[in-house]
């Protein structure tokens, strides 16, 4: 019996559960324990993480999700990941998962200053960490969020 269908015994059908994915114990008592201490998160925040498709950061935005799920703490969390450039570079894998997960995704698809230095790839990470990057990423949320 699928999850929407009725029981002979039930008059009502069963709400379809989501599939969260649920971090271990272990990382969350650690994150949770950090966040409280330097009070990282505070009611209201607005939350954009930078989402490169890396274990790092898919596991950031999964453990932020479950946060605001569970904590009496309300906050918005957002995702957004500046395109490389890089030949082959496909991120329609991360909009849909981000999606399934209800998160609002955003994808920056070109800066000038990245296109301007495109010949420098092997300089591609201390490019995204320039101030211009950073401005990039806090002009995005008052834009669309």
């Amino acid at each position: 019996m699928s999850d929407t269908e009725t029981s002979p015994t039930e008059s009502t059908p069963k709400k379809a559960k989501k599939d969260w994915i649920k971090p271990p114990k272990s990382i969350l008592k650690l994150v949770g324990r950090a966040v409280a201490q330097y009070q990282m998160i505070r009611e209201g925040d607005r939350i954009l993480l930078g989402l490169s498709g890396g274990k790092d950061s898919l596991a950031l935005l999964v453990i932020l999700k479950h946060l605001q799920r569970h904590s009496p703490i309300k906050f918005e969390l957002a995702a957004c990941t500046i395109d490389p450039e890089i030949p082959g570079f496909d991120p329609s894998p991360l909009k849909e998962w981000v999606a399934s997960m209800e998160i609002p995704y955003f994808m920056n698809p070109k800066i000038w200053w990245l296109s301007r230095r495109a010949h420098e790839r092997q300089f591609l990470l201390q490019l995204l960490c320039t101030p211009e990057a950073r401005q990039a990423l806090h002009r995005l949320p008052t834009r669309r969020l």
